[in-house]
């Protein structure tokens, strides 16, 4: 069975933080994850001082939930949100969850799972395992704490 583990990125109110947040490490005591209606959920908490001084609680969801694939790539856990690049071509494309078709199928078929989605004009296959167990390809970061690995790819096209 699959371990299920999951991260957030944090940038914290004010952008002033950045961290990376794991569900099966130790957290901070203003972080919880919870498992909410098969939704997981990272709840944060910014708390502030009001202008008599009392201490308030302030708990915010984070949107940013990356999903442990269930894969290591050279040591390191693989989650979505994660940037992949093939090393043959240099090509990078972020990793998801859900339904996908690759670019060897007809219309009429989808798959559902891990995938890699590559840029647009990219004949690439998909599948993430073929990604992580077959060819040379390594996780270079992702798309919260490097965005800018996307945009570099994106300016050289």
């Amino acid at each position: 069975m699959q371990e299920i583990k999951v991260r957030a990125f944090d940038k914290g109110e004010d952008n002033s933080v950045s961290r990376m947040l794991y569900s099966d490490q130790s957290t901070p005591s203003d972080v919880w994850f919870s498992l909410d209606d098969g939704k997981v959920q990272c709840m944060i908490n910014y708390d502030y001082c009001d202008s008599f001084g009392d201490e308030h609680d302030n708990w915010v969801a984070l949107d940013n939930i990356m999903e442990f694939t269930g894969l290591t790539k050279n040591g390191k856990d693989v989650y979505t949100g994660d940037i992949i690049k093939e090393l043959f071509g240099k090509t990078v494309g972020v990793i998801k969850r859900g339904i996908y078709r690759s670019c060897f199928d007809n219309t009429e078929t989808q798959h559902c799972g891990f995938y890699v989605e590559w840029p647009d004009r990219c004949y690439h296959r998909k599948d993430l395992g073929f990604w992580i167990n077959m060819v040379d390809a390594e996780i270079v970061g992702n798309i919260y704490e490097n965005p800018e690995i996307l945009t570099e790819q994106e300016t050289e096209t």
